[in-house]
This record gives C-alpha cells, sequence and structure tokens, in this order.
C-alpha cells in the first residue's frame, strides 16, 4: 500500500549505510544486511522483500527524476509535478549519483607528480 511504501522509504532515510556512498559502512555488506533485518523487523517482513522493494521504489523515483530532467532541459515554462506520491519522500537521494567534480592534470602536472614514464 502507498501507507508502507511511505514507512518504508522513512525508514531507508534514517539508514544512510543503504543508500549514501560516502557512508563509512556503506560497502560492508554484513552491515547493510543488518539494516536492511531492522526495516523489515520493524515492517514484519524478510530482508529480501524490502530489498527487492527498495530497488523498485529507488527505479521509480529515477524515472520521475528523468522526467522532471527532460522537463527543465527543454525549458518548458510549467512546475513539475510528480505523478508518483513517493517522489518528494524520496528527494533525499536527489544527489546520490551527482558526478563529482575531478581535477585534469595536464602532461606536465602528471610528470610532476609521477615521474617521467
Amino acid at each position: 500500500t502507498p501507507e508502507e511504501t511511505c514507512k518504508l522509504i522513512e525508514l531507508y532515510r534514517e539508514l544512510p549505510i543503504l543508500w549514501d556512498a560516502k557512508d563509512i559502512n556503506y560497502k560492508n555488506k554484513f552491515k547493510t544486511a543488518d539494516a536492511l533485518k531492522e526495516i523489515a523487523i520493524t515492517l514484519n517482513t524478510d530482508s529480501s522483500e524490502i530489498d527487492r522493494k527498495l530497488k523498485n521504489v529507488y527505479s521509480q523515483y529515477t524515472r520521475e527524476r528523468r522526467k522532471y530532467k527532460a522537463m527543465k532541459k527543454s525549458g518548458a515554462g510549467k512546475e513539475f509535478h510528480a505523478k508518483w506520491f513517493g517522489y518528494e519522500l524520496m528527494s533525499f537521494l536527489q544527489d546520490k549519483n551527482k558526478p563529482r567534480k575531478t581535477r585534469e592534470f595536464g602532461l606536465e602536472e602528471c610528470q610532476n607528480q609521477h615521474g617521467n614514464l
């Protein structure tokens, strides 16, 4: 139900280990499994069901996000209103896949740092 999905999203947001790549334990499979179990216990279901539902919810969010970006890029003057009820709740993931700034090295800088090859 939408109410259960909203509760799932709220619990997910409270556990950045599951969605924030900057979290120190983000890649720790044991700790992420524990976090999924924590949500599963709260919602009285099993971890695999939570994992499946989170993937579906995230996919739906990214679809809505693409629609927003396409509308913004096209210059449509309208304000974006997502049709999916969970879009605003998932807005904490807005910067999740944002590319980080990189530093470009010229040949000279690279040689200075790493020596001549």
